[in-house]
C-alpha cells in the first residue's frame, strides 16, 4: 500500500479528481502534512513521524509515497495526545493498494482498547472505509470498490457527517454521526499505515 502527502486539515474538503503537477504547497487552515518526500517530517506542524520495521518510499502521484509494504507492523508512528480535541476534520491523500487485501489501514487514531478509534482503511476485498468508532459504536462511510491504481481520497467527520470522498465524489454511503475526535477521547496510538484485521 502506497500513499502520497497526507494532511490533516480542519476544514471542509474541495477534493481534487486529478494528480497535480507539482507538489501542492500547504493551505494556511492545515494542522499536519506529511508529503512522504524520503521521511516522514511534518511539513507545516511539529508531528514528525517515526518510521517503523520495513517502512520506506516509492513513487508516488507528486514525488515519493510511502510505501508500506507487506505483512503487519509497518507504519509510521506520530506518537501520543495528537489531535485529539478535533471537533470537524478531514484527512486527505493518494492511494495506491498494490494488492486488495483487507485490514490495510492509511490512518489509525485510536485509544488502547480499540472500541474508540478513527481509521481509514481497505475493508471486505476492494473498498475504502472512513470510519469512527465511539464506545464501541461503528459509525462509517464507505466506496463501493477500488482498483490497485492511484485514487484521491478524503475522509471526513463532524458536523456534516463521516464521509468519504474518492477522485472527487462524495460516497453515497455515509454516517450522520456529528462526532469527532474530542468524542473519541485522548488518543494512545496515531499511525500512518498498518494492517491488522477489522
Amino acid at each position: 500500500v502506497q500513499t502520497c502527502a497526507l494532511p490533516i486539515s480542519c476544514a471542509t474538503p474541495s477534493p481534487a479528481q486529478t494528480p497535480p503537477a507539482q507538489t501542492p504547497q500547504c493551505p494556511e487552515d492545515m494542522i499536519a502534512y506529511w508529503r512522504a518526500d524520503g521521511d516522514a517530517v511534518d511539513c507545516i506542524g511539529d508531528n514528525d513521524g517515526i518510521l517503523v520495521n520495513d517502512m520506506t518510499f516509492s513513487g508516488g502521484v507528486c514525488e515519493e509515497a510511502f510505501l508500506f509494504g507487506e505483512g503487519s507492523g509497518n507504519y509510521v508512528s506520530i506518537g501520543e495526545e495528537k489531535f485529539d480535541e478535533i471537533e470537524n476534520g478531514s484527512v486527505e491523500f493518494w492511494y495506491k493498494a498494490d494488492t486488495l487485501e483487507p485490514g490495510y489501514h492509511v490512518l489509525y487514531h485510536h485509544q488502547r482498547n480499540v472500541t474508540n478509534r478513527h481509521v481509514i482503511f481497505l475493508s471486505g476485498d476492494d473498498y475504502l472505509a472512513n470510519a469512527i468508532l465511539v464506545d464501541g459504536t461503528d459509525y462509517r462511510a464507505t466506496c463501493a470498490s477500488v482498483d490497485t491504481g492511484w485514487h484521491h481520497v478524503v475522509g471526513t467527520f463532524g458536523e456534516e457527517g463521516v464521509r468519504l470522498y474518492v477522485d472527487g465524489a462524495l460516497q453515497p454511503n455515509f454516517s450522520p454521526f456529528t462526532g469527532g475526535y474530542n468524542d473519541i477521547g485522548t488518543s494512545i496510538y496515531n499511525e500512518l499505515g498498518y494492517q491488522s484485521p477489522w
